[in-house]
């Protein structure tokens, strides 16, 4: 009997790498387990099975095609190209289509156990020092929409869950190896202000002393539900029951709730909320995407084109649209984060050098990433301009050029401080040189003066005899260093005032 997919789910972390010497030597860096993960290369996969038709091959063709090549070269390793050292992404070879054993508990007791099929893990890296790991799951088990919210809910809190939250047993299984993790028992350390969290499931994976949750420790969700009670009903009552459907469901869906409890008790609210949430231009198709600052959600009916694919674009496509726009997010709160802690540190004269590496990103961050298209097609358009707007990327990009612009002042003005401190000190050597210059050319010419008038003594004669005499150059000289160094210092003075 053939397997019916109910549901998929991808929970996704994104995470700052700690220490980072040699972006090329990432994958030896931040990887667990290093002999199980293979480099992930699109254009290689279609090269080495070009003659075979396979829904991979496929995937992977009209995934290229999908971004335009500014993109791709973001979000893709390509095996000789300049990209190599920053940008890739790694799928566990080992636990592929494992048995994924979720059982959630509340008030330690068991309410529910659901067996899914954990189909891969990737972690991805950027251009900047961000990365994210991403588990995809199918459910096979269940097609009942609170038990899909339950699975959403559970599922994101992998990584951690916090006290007196609903919590649960992670199991993954594959060829008689366990590694299993109780959520409720996860535990949190700090070493040199960083996160170090103990968790057996995320640590088999990548090396948590390496990385730190860069957004939030619930882990960012996409979902896409194959709603079969759609094609159950027939004739005039279907749009009825579609939109009550929804109207049920639709909130606790797009927002992660579980059935019984929704996070806004305002009906007005929750309306506004769900208006700024949902795009519906496929609606009648009984096809309706949700997407909030921490989840994409794609709700539809369970007829093949949806399982065929529709869900092939959820884990391909907007697996990679998603993943590129939490990088940006995360890069923007990684530099904030730096560029803060400069700011506030003690007024130090290597502050230019100090931001130097984040100045450096900032520009890898526009350069390489802060893009306002990644595609070609309207409607990737319109979904990729929407969770850029949900997760506030151009305000966040914006408070970030003011910070940057920030920390140059504050740089161009202590370098001119320390030049003007400089200058002051060479005005004041220039000075007592020209002075003591002026005294000796005097003192010169009026011992010649005095040598060759004996007994009358009178400014005319003096002067004469400065004439007369080489000494006058000297006294020129240093009347002209006076009025020079006088007139630098008092335009430097008027330039830090302006």
């Amino acid at each position: 009997m053939e397997k019916v997919l109910y549901s998929t789910h991808i929970f996704i972390l994104p995470f700052k790498i700690l220490e980072e010497d040699d972006k090329g030597k990432r994958k030896e860096a931040i990887l667990s387990n290093k002999e199980e993960w293979k480099d992930y290369i699109p254009i290689k996969i279609i090269k080495q099975r070009e003659k075979e038709s396979d829904s991979e091959v496929e995937n992977n063709k009209n995934m290229l095609k999908y971004f335009t090549k500014y993109a791709k070269d973001a979000l893709f390793k390509y095996g000789e190209d300049k990209n190599d050292n920053y940008v890739m992404e790694l799928h566990n070879t080992k636990i592929k289509n494992a048995s994924f054993l979720l059982e959630c508990y509340k008030n330690e007791e068991i309410i529910k156990r659901f067996n899914l099929e954990l189909e891969c893990v990737k972690v991805k890296f950027f251009d900047t020092s961000v990365g994210t790991i991403s588990f995809i799951v199918n459910n096979y088990e269940t097609g009942d929409i609170e038990d899909v919210l339950l699975i959403n809910n559970q599922g994101r809190k992998i990584y951690l869950a916090y006290e007196k939250e609903a919590f649960s047993i992670v199991t993954i299984e594959k060829d008689g190896e366990k590694i299993s993790q109780d959520i409720s028992k996860v535990t949190i350390s700090y070493e040199k202000g960083n996160e170090i969290v103990k968790n057996d499931i995320i640590g088999y994976f990548i090396d948590l002393n390496k990385i730190e949750p860069i957004l939030d420790d619930r882990m960012y969700t996409i979902s896409h539900y194959l709603d079969c009670n759609f094609s159950k009903t027939n004739g005039d009552n279907k749009e009825e029951f579609i939109k009550n459907r929804w109207k049920k469901y639709w909130y606790q869906y797009v927002f992660i709730d579980t059935a019984d409890s929704k996070t806004c008790q305002d009906e007005y609210m929750e309306e506004e909320l769900l208006q700024k949430s949902t795009y519906t231009r496929w609606k009648k198709y009984e096809t309706q995407y949700g997407i909030s600052r921490y989840s994409f959600m794609l709700w539809t009916n369970g007829e093949n084109f949806s399982k065929e694919i529709l869900n092939m674009h959820i884990k391909f496509l907007y697996f990679q649209l998603v993943n590129f726009v939490i990088a940006q997010k995360a890069t923007i709160i990684l530099l904030n984060e730096k560029i803060n802690n400069i700011l506030e540190s003690n007024i130090s004269t290597n502050i230019k050098e100090e931001g130097k590496k984040e100045y450096q990103e900032y520009l890898f961050y526009l350069a390489k990433m802060n893009f306002k298209e990644i595609t070609c097609q309207e409607q990737g358009i319109e979904i990729y301009n929407f969770c850029r707007q949900q997760m506030d990327i151009e305000g966040l990009t914006e408070e970030l050029d003011l910070k940057i612009k920030t920390l140059n002042e504050r740089a161009e003005r202590i370098r001119d401080e320390k030049e003007l401190e400089n200058d002051k000190k060479l005005n004041n050597i220039g000075m007592m040189l020209a002075i003591l210059g002026t005294i000796f050319g005097i003192l010169g010419i009026g011992e010649d003066y005095l040598t060759t008038t004996s007994e009358s003594i009178n400014i005319y004669g003096f002067f004469i005899n400065i004439l007369r005499d080489n000494s006058w150059i000297l006294l020129v000289i240093s009347f002209i260093i006076i009025l020079l160094f006088k007139k630098h210092l008092i335009l430097k003075i008027l330039r830090k005032k302006q």
